[in-house]
């Protein structure tokens, strides 16, 4: 039986994350503690449990966690984007894969695209090693992934 998704489950991950983040820290955002206080507010806060934002889970956050947390949210004009996961700036591309070698893989993938990952993996390297000029061979996981990005599948 399937449960109706509520309109925050439809939010991207990260955001989920961030928006527990910010539910931990928001208190001492919106009232911050007095001087000489700030590591018992964060000890209170480490003392709570805390809902994952995916399966709804009880969780638990070190007062370390919630003091980086806090300190790294204070002074951002967007606290909840500040708290989000930080996406990789290579994410989607594949820098260990040269260009060529991207493109002898994707024209072996048109004129094979029955071949399983593993037998494209092998027939690259092969012609790696007839043709240098390719780059470096790289891993299983790699041709996988570019296939699999790339639609290849």
């Amino acid at each position: 039986m399937s449960h109706p998704m509520k309109p925050e489950d439809a939010a991207p991950a990260r955001l989920r994350w961030a928006r527990l983040r910010f539910s931990i820290i928001g208190t001492l955002l919106a009232s911050p503690p007095a001087p000489g206080q700030i590591q018992s507010r964060i000890g209170e806060l480490a003392g709570k449990s805390w809902k994952h934002p995916s399966t709804g889970e009880s969780l638990r956050f070190s007062a370390k966690t919630i003091e980086r947390r806090y300190y790294l949210a204070r002074n951002e004009v967007d606290p909840i984007r500040a708290l989000e996961r930080k996406v990789p700036k290579h994410a989607g591309t594949h820098p260990s894969m040269s260009a060529e070698l991207a493109n002898a893989l994707t024209q072996q993938h048109r004129e094979h695209p029955r071949w399983s990952y593993q037998l494209h993996r092998d027939n690259l390297a092969v012609l790696v090693k007839e043709t240098p000029s390719l780059g470096p061979m790289v891993g299983y996981a790699t041709v996988c992934r570019f296939l699999k990005d790339h639609g290849l599948v």
